[in-house]
């Protein structure tokens, strides 16, 4: 008898082995694996660093160990959808000084174009 290989034809196709197919999925993905790490190992610190940076405000500041105080009474102007929490966070850098807001514009309410006055004491 002749010597006969037996082979497994697919769709007219020669089917590899399938070790030799998974080995090929495997480098693939530790490819993709170790590009996506080394992206990320890049673009991480750069994330960081852009969403860490605060613009620098248009206050005066002079700083305590514990609060800030600033100097002057600020004069602002209420922009759409505003409230004592955004213009207290807008002009002391921190929502929690609304109270002081509130109070020296009498407990009024907010409408677009108003002048208001902002202190940031606690």
């Amino acid at each position: 008898m002749k010597d006969m290989e037996f082979k497994i034809d697919y769709m007219g196709r020669e089917d590899y082995s399938y070790a030799k197919r998974q080995k090929n999925k495997i480098a693939s993905f530790k490819l993709v694996s170790a590009s996506v790490y080394t992206l990320m190992l890049i673009i991480s610190p750069l994330l960081i660093f852009l969403l860490g940076t605060n613009p620098p405000s248009p206050k005066t500041e002079i700083s305590s160990a514990s609060t800030s105080v600033y100097e002057e009474e600020i004069q602002a102007e209420v922009l759409k959808n505003d409230s004592y929490w955004k213009l207290a966070k807008r002009y002391c850098g921190d929502g929690k000084y609304f109270l002081s807001v509130k109070e020296a514009n009498g407990s009024k309410a907010l409408f677009e174009g108003d002048s208001v006055k902002v202190t940031c004491e606690l």
